[in-house]
């Protein structure tokens, strides 16, 4: 079974969308978000208590996957 990551990667190379124009419309770094698509950002964060996590600072309602 694919990881949350892969799953992104793919529908985002099947759509012919670029990392950075994602990265872009969720307010992070193009390096941000080749993190998020290897799982590496997603396995630290899950380690940390809810209170410490950060939140969006855009509203991601407008991205279309």
């Amino acid at each position: 079974m694919d990881t949350i990551g892969v799953r992104i990667r793919k529908i985002r190379e099947e759509r012919g969308i670029i990392q950075e124009f994602i990265a872009e419309q969720m307010g992070i770094g193009q390096s941000t978000y080749s993190r998020l698509e290897k799982d590496d950002c997603i396995q630290r964060d899950l380690s940390k208590k809810p209170s410490k996590l950060k939140t969006a600072q855009r509203p991601t309602n407008h991205l279309v996957f």
